[in-house]
């Protein structure tokens, strides 16, 4: 059943693909393989897999499927219409290719300053979103006319590379690649071969990384705490990579390269051991770590100094030890030990709500107020489609990443961008009609 779950949910990813922004279906997908998909592989194909508890699968499933349903019950109606909508606008905006360099300028001034001032809190990670706005601009100049937009596309994926490389923290280049073909599959209309292609050949190049990117970190520098400055070397990457590509013919595929790739994404040897050791002691937290996160996500830092963190303390807690890794537990896995199984399966129906109606105040916002805002998908949503982070990373993202939106937003308003393109204000009224369904184009 569960494997049947897993390739619908790719085949319901792959049919989304270039309808409409699907970073809830990539959810699904991502996290039903990291939840309990990498685990049935490694046992059934290495017998090198965790041994779960005695109700870890049925809790896992019973919970991803709450979060499927819930997310697709509450998807904002005529979404592929709307969408298509919000497309034709943007591709209509005259200056776009303004905003796109402007967005690239202020990526690239606050990722030097997020090098410079490291990872400190509340205003660390404020300039850490800024430095994001890099990711931005590719967005829009996917809707640019300009010929120069290649050319900034491109210096944005180098530096991403040089950076993934340099700090072997692979995520973003993975990430940010993939939300920009999300938006690119909408604006272009990808077919369905090209669709598979592009897929498979991303899914090679993440595994193939993912066959020695801890050897990379063993013969660098690396230490595992988040976003740390540059340690990784090309030569080392390069010599590694050399070595891999060498054993493609003569190694066994599954077992060097696939199975390295699904113990590192196996997020469940992780939320295995918390419910196995929260049912062994019989103490759940009651909905603590929920509510602290919920509440420190609107608090200051200085104002509260000890609110929860960014980091693996939940875990160590948990587990009564400390751990090294930069790795949390994942959102189910913090509903049960939370609330128990009935109580999780709640919590979850609750959290798809919450995502849905996030999702739906961007898209209002697109409409009513600005195109503009539906090139900020990925910037607002990147965190949410990570199965391995836990409630404090997705509400503190949330709020975080909403903050930054309106601020930036605002610095527009302030500089006259947004009153030197006459079409945001005189589609705004249309656009709000078709969000409420008066009107729909036919584009």
């Amino acid at each position: 059943m569960m494997k049947l779950f897993i390739a619908l949910a790719a085949i319901d990813f792959i049919m989304a693909l270039g309808r409409y922004v699907c970073f809830f279906e990539l959810l699904i997908l991502m996290g039903s393989l990291q939840w309990f998909g990498s685990n049935i592989w490694l046992t059934e194909n290495l017998r090198i897999g965790f041994r779960p508890g005695n109700h870890y699968y049925e809790t896992m499933f019973s919970f991803t499927l709450i979060l499927a349903m819930g997310l697709l019950f509450f998807k904002p109606s005529r979404l592929e219409q709307k969408t298509k909508v919000l497309i034709n606008k943007l591709s209509e905006i005259p200056d776009i290719d303004k905003y796109g360099k402007f967005f690239f300028y202020m990526g690239f001034i606050f990722s030097f300053l997020s090098s410079v001032v490291g990872n400190i809190a509340t205003i660390g990670q404020l300039i850490y979103l800024f430095a994001q706005l890099g990711y931005v601009s590719m967005i829009c100049f996917l809707f640019s006319k300009s010929p120069q937009r290649v050319i900034y596309i491109l210096i944005t994926f180098t530096y991403t590379i040089i950076t993934c490389i340099t700090t072997t923290l692979f995520w973003p280049i993975i990430f940010w690649s993939l939300f920009f073909f999300i938006i690119y599959a909408m604006r272009r209309r990808v077919s369905l071969p090209l669709k598979l292609i592009l897929l498979g050949a991303g899914a090679f190049l993440v595994v193939f990384v993912q066959s020695f990117k801890q050897q990379l970190r063993f013969e660098t520098t690396f230490r595992p705490d988040y976003l740390e400055p540059r340690s990784g070397t090309f030569s080392a990457f390069s010599s590694l990579a050399e070595q891999r590509l060498s054993t493609l013919g003569a190694s066994d595929f599954n077992k060097v390269f696939l199975g390295t790739f699904f113990m590192r994404i196996n997020q469940g040897t992780w939320d295995n051991l918390v419910i196995n050791r929260v049912d062994q002691k019989g103490s759940f937290l009651n909905g603590e770590s929920i509510y602290s996160a919920a509440a420190g996500a609107f608090i200051p830092r200085f104002l509260w100094p000890n609110k929860p963190k960014f980091d693996n303390s939940l875990l160590s807690r948990l587990l009564g030890t400390n751990i090294r890794a930069f790795i949390s537990i994942s959102i189910l896995a913090e509903a049960y030990v939370n609330f128990g199984f009935k109580g999780g399966c709640l919590f979850m129906l609750i959290y798809a709500i919450l995502l849905s109606s996030y999702y739906r105040m961007i898209l209002r916002w697109s409409f009513r107020k600005t195109p503009l805002y539906f090139v900020f998908f990925p910037f607002l949503f990147y965190t949410f489609t990570r199965a391995e982070v836990d409630f404090v990373q997705t509400i503190y993202s949330m709020v975080s990443s909403t903050v930054t939106l309106l601020l930036i937003f605002y610095i527009l308003q302030r500089l006259g961008f947004l009153k030197r393109t006459a079409f945001l204000t005189s589609q705004a009224q249309p656009n709000a009609n078709i969000l409420n369904g008066k009107q729909l184009s036919p584009g």
